[in-house]
């Protein structure tokens, strides 16, 4: 969570970034310190962005709706790119497993909670099942965290790098679409 991406051009733009950027640090020394019997919590307020294109955000489209398909879309004050962050679980050896839902009320899931590879990350109702629970394992980068579907064992990917690229459920190969920063908003 320490890296810092440019967004934009504009100082004023940065500073905000680098103070978000130490929001979502504390955010994550929080989430580390807290007990899976305190999970139950509020949650925290984030925005999410690939590391193949960090001038966008992970979106729910259409914007107006609770349900749709995640999409990336350009960064902005926009409530479909805010999302709860929510501990369901601590798993042990660094991994805990999150919920994420969108200002309407629709929790990121997989479509069908299909376990095949290219399936499309949505939103949908909640329901606690395991395919709306993301595990991020902080043991391997606390920057750039891959989000693991919890239900198939695959990791959300970017099909792409533009505003409107979809994303999927696809097999772990290390890219830049399939590394995420979360940032505290």
């Amino acid at each position: 969570m320490s890296s810092v991406h440019r967004r934009s051009g504009t100082p004023g733009r940065r500073s905000s970034i680098a103070a978000s950027a130490l929001a979502a640090a504390a955010v994550v020394a929080g989430v580390l310190a807290t007990s899976p019997a305190a999970s139950a919590s509020a949650g925290t307020l984030v925005n999410i962005s690939p590391q193949n294109a960090p001038q966008t955000a992970l979106a729910k489209s259409p914007a107006t709706a609770a349900l749709g398909i995640a999409v990336l879309q350009n960064d902005g004050p926009f409530l479909n790119q805010r999302w709860t962050m929510e501990q369901v679980q601590a798993l042990g050896g660094g991994k805990i497993a999150f919920t994420f839902t969108n200002q309407q009320g629709g929790c990121l899931d997989v479509n069908g909670k299909s376990k095949n590879s290219g399936a499309a990350v949505i939103t949908r109702a909640c329901d606690g099942s395991l395919s709306q629970q993301w595990i991020r394992d902080f043991s391997v980068n606390a920057t750039f965290l891959k989000l693991e579907n919890r239900n198939s064992g695959l990791v959300a990917t970017a099909d792409g790098s533009g505003s409107g690229a979809r994303i999927t459920q696809r097999a772990d190969n290390g890219d830049f679409n399939q590394r995420w920063s979360i940032f505290g908003v």
